[in-house]
Order: structure tokens, then sequence, then C-alpha cells
């Protein structure tokens, strides 16, 4: 008697040992190149910014207090921008040590109604005065 192995609901896939999240021919491309390879420094950084502030506070099961409260901030005036302004900060300061914010601006994105959220900063440690900036759309 000749036994297949356990099969995914791909059909042709072996399945995953228990426990896996991502199935093996799958890949999540967060931001790298095209084909999901290798980040940079700057594009790692940039990415874990964009993911602090998109993740819904206390959304992570496994890092309790982890993520922003941008959503609040959608229906509220524009006047309500210090606060947010003020949550971008503590996050970042929280969860990404490896940066030090320069500068944020926030403004309304006409096109989707939301908004647009720019983030310049720059490694710590790094004595160079070059600053990136990442833009995030609420």
């Amino acid at each position: 008697m000749n036994i297949q192995p356990l099969k995914d609901w791909w059909g042709d896939r072996p399945s995953r040992p228990p426990g896996s999240l991502i199935p093996q021919h799958q890949s999540m491309n967060l931001g790298g190149d095209s084909v999901g390879g290798t980040l940079d420094n700057e594009q790692a950084l940039s990415q874990a910014i964009r993911q602090a502030l998109l993740t819904r506070l206390y959304q992570v099961p496994q890092k309790l207090g982890f993520g922003s409260r941008l959503t609040e901030y959608l229906d509220k005036p524009t006047s309500a921008t210090s606060g947010l302004t003020r949550e971008i900060r503590e996050v970042l300061a929280t969860w990404e040590k490896r940066i030090q914010v320069r500068k944020i601006t926030v403004e309304p994105s006409s096109q989707t109604g939301g908004l647009i959220i720019r983030v310049t900063w720059s490694p710590t440690g790094v004595s160079s005065m070059s600053s990136f900036e990442t833009m995030v759309n609420v």
C-alpha cells in the first residue's frame, strides 16, 4: 500500500507542520521588491513604521499594547491632529526604538477621505544628517 502525504486545501501541496501560519508556497510581501525579496535597512524600518501605525491597538495577541489608535482620528475634525501627532510619536517611541522621529505631518486625503501621514525619521545611532520619509494612508 502506497501512503500519500497529507494534502492541504490547495490540493497538490503537502500540508505544513502544525503551528505554521503561512503555507510553504505563500509569501508575504510587505514592501520589498516585487518578488518578495530582501529589504534594505531603510525599507525594513519604513515597513516597521507602517506596521506599528496601521495595526489596531490590541489586535496582536502576542504583543499586547502593540499598535495605535489612528482609526479613532478618522472622523474627528482636523483640529485634532495634535492628539494624532502625539499618538504617532508615542507609538513609534514605544515600539520602534531604531528610529528617531524628526517631523510628522498629517493632512486629509481628498481621494480616499482618510488621512495622509508623513513621518520624517532617521536611524538612531547614525551620525549622518540623512533622513527618510515614510507615508502612511489611513
